[in-house]
């Protein structure tokens, strides 16, 4: 937070806090009590936080004499979002994005009041379906935001546009100055021809009362007035007129100066967002790799429980064993006599309910050593 010229400057570039809120609306309260400052410009690029600090920074734009103007450097998420929305005039980037989605972290019916209080804000922004919108996270670009019309201006980040802007103004005010310091020589000239007629006017009126032999010596007194008037006229403009000049090509180079610094400026940040996006999909990469090996992780974890299980038990390991759930394995193992002969009987997916009970015991072990599943269909229905 600071103060330039007529402007206090407010940049909300970080998560929103209560502590932070605390620090802005007492600087908002101070700004308010300064009358050179007619101006109040947030800066944000946050991807929200503190629902309570979000609102005590509202409120304090919203009852500030100043005129608000919120400007997007980025994001203006969440919370962020809403305080954004406390702007009078209200710029974007033309890069810029703002979302809004359902409050949370707390009690469903505090949340559920929350999300009434934030819509009481939202719907006035003309924004169809907002209850459907903020429950799936919606995002919105630019573009988007200027047809619900939110906003009242769009910055363009293109390189040259502002320096391009900045020296047509300068050349235009140079004109300007030019054509100003042209009237006023003009001008000057005029007085300066006033002067000398109302000096001659006065001198040959009162030569008519004097004898004609001084008049040689008026006409050359008075020649001497005229020359030493002009020549203070003509140097009083030529001043005047090197002094605007200077000023104006004074003006004109910290212009260009400041709008180099800027595109220099531009050019860092798109580095850096291009870094930034790299090391994202990076990430992204390694994140879904660690995935997949934890889903292999875990399905050769279950095989070889269930290999371990079986071993254990001294029963055949059959894919029709492992196919089956760890824990129908462990349930269906508690009736196998794994020291019973083997019986012969006919194949087992020919075997209907009526012959499976009067199977006997040894058969519908071995029925159920052999094909378990099959032995649970048929035991489950009897």
């Amino acid at each position: 937070m600071f103060i330039f010229d007529n402007t206090a400057y407010i940049l909300i570039h970080d998560e929103v806090t209560t502590s932070m809120a605390s620090n802005i609306i007492h600087f908002i309260a101070e700004v308010d009590q300064m009358p050179e400052i007619d101006t109040i410009e947030v800066s944000i690029n946050s991807p929200g936080g503190s629902v309570m600090g979000g609102y005590s920074i509202f409120s304090a734009l919203v009852n500030s004499e100043k005129t608000v103007r919120t400007i997007i450097a980025g994001i203006a998420a969440s919370i962020a979002g809403i305080i954004f929305l406390a702007g009078e005039e209200r710029e974007a980037m033309s890069h810029s994005m703002l979302m809004i989605h359902n409050p949370s972290g707390g009690d469903d019916k505090v949340l559920n009041k929350i999300k009434e209080s934030l819509m009481v804000i939202l719907s006035k922004e003309g924004i169809d379906n907002l209850s459907r919108k903020m429950s799936n996270e919606t995002w919105f670009n630019v573009d988007e935001m200027v047809e619900m019309g939110i906003l009242t201006k769009v910055i363009d980040v293109e390189k040259g546009i502002k320096i391009e802007k900045t020296f047509n103004d300068a050349d235009e005010l140079y004109a300007i100055c030019n054509q100003m310091l042209t009237e006023k020589y003009k001008n000057m000239v005029n007085e300066q021809e006033e002067i000398v007629d109302e000096i001659v006017n006065e001198t040959i009126n009162e030569e008519i009362n004097e004898e004609v032999v001084d008049a040689p010596e008026v006409a050359e007194a008075v020649t001497e007035e005229v020359e030493e008037k002009t020549e203070e006229v003509v140097a009083e403009s030529e001043e005047v007129a090197e002094e605007v000049v200077e000023e104006v090509v004074n003006e004109t180079e910290e212009v260009k100066s400041v709008a180099e610094i800027e595109v220099e400026n531009l050019t860092e940040i798109k580095a850096l967002n291009a870094e930034l996006l790299e090391t994202n999909n990076k990430l992204a990469a390694e994140v879904e790799e660690l995935k997949n090996k934890l889903a292999e992780y875990t399905e050769e974890k279950a095989k070889q429980e269930k290999i371990d299980y079986l071993n254990k038990r001294g029963i055949e390991i059959t894919n029709t064993w492992l196919n089956l759930d760890i824990d129908v394995i462990k349930e269906l193992s508690k009736a196998v006599n794994v020291a019973s002969p083997k019986v012969e009987f006919k194949n087992s997916s020919e075997l209907t309910e009526k012959e499976f009970n009067k199977m006997s015991k040894d058969e519908k072990l071995n029925l159920l050593n052999s094909d378990p599943e099959l032995y649970k269909k048929l035991f489950l229905k009897k």
